[in-house]
């Protein structure tokens, strides 16, 4: 809960999509900060001013930056030159290896991924039974 009342008295306001994130926006000035248990993300786009906040963050509390960010919550996160691209083909392959299925062989989707499901007017009062369903 301290962490939580510093970050607002930063003017940081909790997210309403996560509990987890915080954010600062001031003029053209953001910073995102997350926090899971012991890890910390924090990013915006202004160094200065991230640096000044994880200054004043590492005054108040015990932190250690860990430079560029690489995984965080089994999600890999592999810089491009204009993005980051999130990716969790490693945390799949381990479930994957832990399920004994990583020899299995691939199977491509039966159905086109763009292709729009309905169900007919004819069947309206129909149950959900894929056999209702047409693409």
């Amino acid at each position: 809960m301290e962490l939580s009342k510093y970050l607002i008295e930063f003017d940081l306001c909790k997210s309403r999509a996560d509990y987890s994130m915080f954010i600062y926006q001031s003029n053209d000035a953001l910073i995102y900060f997350m926090v899971y248990v012991d890890d910390i993300v924090v990013t915006g786009n202004s160094n200065e001013l991230l640096d000044h906040f994880v200054s004043c963050l590492a005054q108040r509390f015990s932190v250690k930056d860990l430079g560029a960010l690489h995984h965080f919550l089994g999600v890999e996160v592999i810089p491009t030159p204009n993005d980051l691209f999130l990716s969790q083909s490693q945390y799949i392959i381990d479930i994957l290896k832990e399920v004994d299925m990583h020899e299995a062989k691939i199977v491509h989707t039966p159905i086109g991924s763009s292709v729009d499901l309905f169900r007919p007017k004819d069947h309206s009062d129909a149950s959900t039974d894929a056999t209702y369903i047409e693409g």
